[in-house]
This record gives C-alpha cells, sequence and structure tokens, in this order.
C-alpha cells in the first residue's frame, strides 16, 4: 500500500511538472534572432506568429487543431497576424 501511494505521488508531481517544461520550450524555441519587439508578445501570440511564418497553411491547420482549447477565429487571428508582420517585419 505505501509503494503504490508514492507511485501515485510521483505521478502527480510528474504530472504537474508538464505546463512548466511546456512553458520552459515555449520561451525557447524561438532562438536568439527574434526582436525584442517580437519579445513583449504574448506566448501565444508568439506562437501564433511562428506559425504564420511557416506558412497560412500551417497556421491554419495550428488553429483547428487548437479549437477547443483557444477559441481563436481563424479568420481575424490570420488578419492580425498579417497586420503584425506588415509592421514588425521579421529580423
Amino acid at each position: 500500500m505505501k509503494t503504490r501511494v508514492h507511485f501515485i505521488a510521483a505521478c502527480l508531481l510528474t504530472a504537474a511538472a508538464f505546463p512548466l517544461v511546456a512553458h520552459a520550450a515555449d520561451m525557447s524555441s524561438g532562438g536568439s534572432d527574434r526582436c525584442s519587439v517580437d519579445m513583449a508578445l504574448t506566448p501565444l501570440q508568439r506562437r501564433v506568429l511562428l506559425r504564420y511564418d511557416q506558412g497560412v497553411d500551417t497556421l491554419m491547420h495550428y488553429l483547428w487543431i487548437t479549437r477547443s482549447t483557444r477559441n481563436l477565429d481563424r479568420t481575424e487571428t490570420v488578419q492580425w497576424a498579417e497586420r503584425y508582420r506588415k509592421t514588425h517585419p521579421k529580423c
């Protein structure tokens, strides 16, 4: 019984660490070539711009996959990314 409690506790700690690992990976995925303006954006906005820079189809696919968790309007998000990249070209 004691082993089972330790196993459950270890599983809970591991599950609790996943958001931290994902956040750390998101913060370091951009590399050092990012503009300081892009770093002022939220992690979600940076992720959307990363997908937009890979292509509009890639962004649309990302928006479709995350539609239930992010609840982003696909048309508005693409328009935002286009406007942002016109005013803030990629460094």
